[in-house]
């Protein structure tokens, strides 16, 4: 009775966690579901407007582009209204190919 009780014990512990582990990826912000194959197109966050690598740890994918950002939240902030600023994109792009 002991050995069927632990067997079902893991068994729901496995359940729970591969369940919990299907949420997660579904919940991850799109940052980190970028492609990474992606080369980064920007120089600078269009958020904040700070330097960006072309190797950013947070970047998402916006009309077939990868774009970089210098955090987090400037992501979340670029996912919730991109209109917003996409401006601000292109401005800094324009500069660099002066």
């Amino acid at each position: 009775m002991k050995n069927i009780s632990m067997v079902l014990v893991i068994v729901l512990a496995l359940i729970v966690g591969l369940s919990l582990n299907n949420v997660y990826a579904q919940t991850q912000p799109a940052a980190e579901k970028a492609d990474e194959a992606g080369v980064i197109v920007n120089d600078v966050c269009p958020v904040m407007g700070r330097p960006v690598s072309k190797d950013a740890k947070y970047k998402t994918t916006y009309e077939g582009q990868t774009i970089g950002f210098c955090c987090r939240g400037c992501v979340k902030k670029f996912e919730k209204d991109p209109e917003k600023y996409i401006s601000n994109l292109k401005k800094t792009t324009d500069k660099v190919n002066e």
